[in-house]
């Protein structure tokens, strides 16, 4: 990750811990079930526990930790500290409180275990912040009204050539090319925005309707692939239990070419839909681009690379009530809601299944990449 998102990143980690007061909650719920230990029965005692342990659950139910997305969420996950933050750090001080419901004394054992492992993790991220800041390390993240879209290639050290990067990026620059000209009637630019290393990290500026555009091309590849997999362990199952051949040879050739049909009817019906020029020399020849365009994703995904798609919604105008929203005021409001079509085409276009581990029996089921010096027809 580049560095000043990773510092804006662990700023809002620092921030959320210090202001939440997580280690001064865990040292009085240690107290209170100590407390507890050594006044059993007594109704006073359970009552402060139960009413500082709602203190706690409240605080950390409204971290907004808890719908971190982007690269906060990337941080939370790489640091593993997810289950030390925010509404996931309740469910582990619930766990521990109802594996010990009827012996205190274990409990605040455990919570007090809990929260050394909590608050160590969490210093350090405080520490790292602190440090960032007296080095004047710059923060970045998405501004409202803002959109991007992230390419993450897998790269083993010292493997790959300056020449493999340029072929790598002519690849996913024909791919964003004929998505843009489906689903963007503008032809925006989709520009780099920032290369971070890590694997190969290419954060791409583009305008909501790009993105809206690659979350659909994303669902319905996922979806393809995802039925791949399926398929191939249903014929693994098949022969595992002596199926007679012919069932085992039919199913074969309906799987020989179904990859390549399927994506060949994805880019027709994608066209069909979203394509707004009025050539329809050129529609039939985007719908060709577009089968091409996917095939190479298809690729690329069957690979390892990941795509994240990350939207910074605009802030919602303040209408007072009875009164009619003006012009300035209904165009936020336009770009609001087509923000949140974007979303909910994002929110869709996550995989269910880890294609990586399936990657030579995708790749094998999958049509060959176009040779090299064929080229999409775009204009």
């Amino acid at each position: 990750m580049e560095l000043s998102r990773f510092h804006s990143a662990v700023d809002q980690i620092s921030n959320d811990y210090k202001s939440s007061g997580i280690e001064g909650e865990f040292n009085a719920l240690v107290a209170n079930l100590n407390s507890l230990a050594a006044n059993p029965g007594n109704p006073q005692v359970s009552q402060t526990f139960k009413d500082q342990l709602d203190t706690f659950r409240i605080k950390l139910e409204v971290s907004a930790l808890n719908t971190a997305d982007g690269d906060l969420l990337d941080t939370l996950n790489h640091l593993e500290l997810r289950t030390h933050v925010g509404s996931e750090l309740f469910l582990q001080i619930r766990k521990v409180l109802e594996e010990n419901q009827l012996t205190p004394n274990l409990a605040a054992t455990a919570i007090e275990a809990l929260r050394q492992k909590t608050t160590e993790k969490l210093n350090l991220i405080t520490a790292v912040d602190q440090a960032f800041k007296k080095l004047q390390i710059d923060y970045w993240s998405l501004s409202e009204g803002q959109t991007e879209m992230l390419i993450s290639l897998p790269i083993e050290k010292e493997t790959k050539t300056l020449e493999d990067l340029a072929k790598e990026a002519k690849d996913w620059h024909r791919i964003c090319d004929v998505v843009s000209e489906t689903f963007d009637s503008e032809r925006n630019r989709v520009t780099i925005r920032t290369v971070a290393s890590g694997s190969i990290l290419l954060y791409l500026a583009a305008v909501p309707p790009f993105i809206f555009g690659v979350a659909k091309c994303l669902k319905g590849v996922n979806q393809i692939l995802g039925e791949v997999i399926k398929m191939k362990e249903l014929c693994r199952q098949l022969s595992d239990s002596n199926a007679p051949t012919s069932v085992l040879q039919e199913l074969d050739v309906h799987n020989a070419n179904k990859a390549k049909t399927d994506l060949e009817q994805l880019a027709i019906t994608l066209v069909d839909e979203h394509y707004k020029g009025n050539d329809q020399g050129r529609k039939n020849e985007l719908k060709t681009s577009l089968s091409i365009a996917l095939q190479r994703l298809s690729h690329k995904l069957a690979a390892g690379a990941k795509v994240n798609l990350r939207l910074a919604p605009p802030k919602k105008p303040k209408i007072e009530e009875g009164e009619q929203p003006t012009e300035a005021q209904a165009v936020e409001l336009e770009k609001i809601e087509q923000f949140e079509k974007v979303q909910v085409e994002v929110n869709a276009s996550k995989a269910a299944l880890d294609f990586a581990a399936h990657a030579t029996e995708l790749i094998a089921a999958l049509p060959a990449p176009s040779a090299e010096n064929v080229e999409i027809p775009t204009q």
